[in-house]
Parts: C-alpha cells; structure tokens; sequence
C-alpha cells in the first residue's frame, strides 16, 4: 500500500512538472525531490523518464475515459445532448486536457515494448462512448465507417474548442465569463452536432 502511494504521488508530481517545464526541462532528481521520495524509488517504479512520462500520459487518458463512461450512465442522452455535455466536461477539464494533448504530441512519448499493441487503437477519451450513443441514435444500418467519422469529427471540434479556452491570451481576447462563454458556444456545438447526426442519417448511402 506505501508502495502504491508513493507511485501516486510521483505520478501526479510528475504531471505537474512535466505540464509547466515540458519533459526537458523536468529531472528525475526534481520530480524525487517534489514527491518527497528517493531518485531510487522513481527508477523502480518506472525505470526512466520516458516510462515514467507515458504512465503520466496513460493517468490522465484513463481518467478522462472513464469520467466521460460515467457522464454517459448519469442519464439517456442523444448525440447533440451528449455532445453538449462532453463539452462542458472538456471545458471544465481544459488544463488537463491540454496537458495531456501536449504529451501525447511530444516525440519523447513512446509506448513501452510489454505495453505495445499494434492492432489497439487509441482514440479520444470516451470516443467508445460516443460511438455508442451515435449507433443507437441513426441505427445499425449506417456503416461502422461512417460512424467513426462523424465521432472523430464531434470530438475534433469539441477538444479544439476547449483546448483553445485554456489560452490565457484567448481569454484575455475573448473578456467573457465562463456562463457568457457557455452561452455562445451551446448553440455552435448543437448545431453542428445536429448536422452530424443529419448527415449520417440521411446520406449514409454515400458511405457504401
């Protein structure tokens, strides 16, 4: 169990120091020295910087997936009402959601060898469960292609959307409250979603 905090703790010192210095500019010794623990015990536990990077990675995907499966059980949601709620989940989680695009773009992120799977896809967090609640909204009859892409294509605007707000010059351009922001963006993300939904429905032959 000490074993098991002390993991914790290097974990979420580790995504602090790597999100405001990026993974050059962040030790080993300075994580050991945040966290409280031995330079030894972050080389047991992870082995290296690059190791110890991807678990911050994996942390973080892994918290957001599962914190958009529970937003799908709270309730029985469409695609543009999920769509809606997605948002404002990413839009609540923006810094960590930014952190985590950061990573997952740097050339340093590699996947462990006893990690890697060659035919795992790893989509956006909860993209499964888009996916579901897109399936039961046009029907089974809309290629499993054309699916995934209006998933991709929600989730690309919505993750842009609320990474872009994290900006502190965009918010100093923007000089709306939360509430006001909110405001302005229900209707943009609705619509489009709604046009997602519309396109699969209605133009799902062109998918065949």
């Amino acid at each position: 169990m000490v074993s098991e905090n002390t993991k914790k703790d290097i974990l979420s010192v580790a995504s602090s120091l790597f999100a405001e210095k990026g993974f050059e500019g962040t030790s080993i010794r300075e994580i050991a020295k945040v966290a409280n623990v031995n330079i030894s015990a972050v080389n047991y536990h992870f082995g290296s910087k690059e190791n110890l990077l991807y678990e911050v990675f994996m942390m973080d995907y892994l918290w957001m997936d599962n914190a958009v499966k529970e937003l799908h059980r709270s309730g029985e949601y469409g695609i543009v009402e999920f769509s809606w709620k997605l948002f404002c989940f990413f839009l609540d989680n923006g810094v960590k959601l930014h952190n985590t695009f950061k990573i997952f773009s740097s050339d340093k992120l590699k996947i462990p060898e006893d990690h890697f799977n060659a035919d795992e896809e790893l989509g956006p967090p909860g993209s499964e469960v888009l996916l579901e609640v897109i399936t039961k909204e046009v029907g089974p009859d809309v290629p499993l292609e054309a699916k995934n892409w209006g998933m991709k294509i929600i989730f690309g605007l919505i993750v842009h959307c609320a990474i872009v707000k994290t900006s502190s010059v965009v918010c100093q351009k923007i000089g709306e409250s939360y509430e006001e922001f909110l405001k302005q963006k229900e209707p943009e993300i609705k619509h489009f979603a709604l046009s997602i939904k519309n396109h699969l429905k209605h133009y799902k032959s062109s998918w065949d």
